[in-house]
């Protein structure tokens, strides 16, 4: 019968599941942070990971207490961090030098 049928194709497809599944590995860091800290302490409880530049500690259990921390250090806080930049906020821009021109162009035809 037909229900016999799909009941059998769906222990099937259980089966083939279960012997695809990947022993679990160790999964890479994604955030940038990574690139800038390190772990120096691997308890469980209480991971920590360290500046690579100045040497700061903060948590750093990525399911507790996420990366956002580590990210603001590098980016605001570490004063030694070579890649910081001082002034992250564009220029305001100028135009008197175009103004200045304009009345000089002005000027020069109105005197032609």
């Amino acid at each position: 019968s037909v229900s016999s049928e799909n009941k059998k194709e769906k222990r099937e497809k259980k089966g083939k599941k279960e012997s695809k599944e990947k022993p679990k590995t160790k999964k890479r860091q994604k955030s940038f942070a990574w690139n800038h800290f390190t772990i120096i302490n691997k308890d469980p409880n209480n991971q920590r990971a360290a500046c690579n530049y100045c040497g700061v500690d903060y948590a750093a259990d990525t399911k507790r207490n996420g990366t956002s921390t580590l990210k603001a250090h590098i980016e605001y806080q570490c004063k030694i961090y070579p890649g910081r930049c001082e002034y992250k906020k564009q220029k305001v821009l100028s135009f008197t030098k175009k103004k200045k021109l304009l009345e000089i162009l002005m000027k020069s035809m109105l005197v032609a």
